[in-house]
């Protein structure tokens, strides 16, 4: 039986590079992608890639995408919350 798991992506080619290896193998099932976005400018918070962009990569590739929308400025406490909600609902999928 496969491994469930969401991988965290950036929508940069390291993240694409990592997802090929993880395609290639025939122990884990991907069951979605998960991303950070900033709520004011609505990029991918790592890379500033759009939006608009990310979706067009995840619907590319296949699978299903989480965002996880993070206020601009806040502190470190409030990206961890909102990857933990992120976690919270990919981990129902699991």
């Amino acid at each position: 039986m496969k491994i469930p798991v969401v991988m965290s992506w950036s929508g940069g080619k390291d993240s694409a590079i990592a997802l090929h290896e993880l395609l290639q193998t025939n122990d884990y099932e991907l069951v979605s992608l998960m991303t950070t976005v900033s709520e004011e400018y609505r990029r991918i918070s790592h890379h500033g890639v759009r939006e608009t962009l990310l979706e067009e990569q995840a619907r590319a590739i296949g699978i299903p995408l989480e965002k996880v929308y993070l206020p601009s400025g806040e502190s470190g406490g409030c990206t961890q919350r909102g990857l933990r909600r992120g976690y919270e609902s990919s981990h129902e999928q699991l």
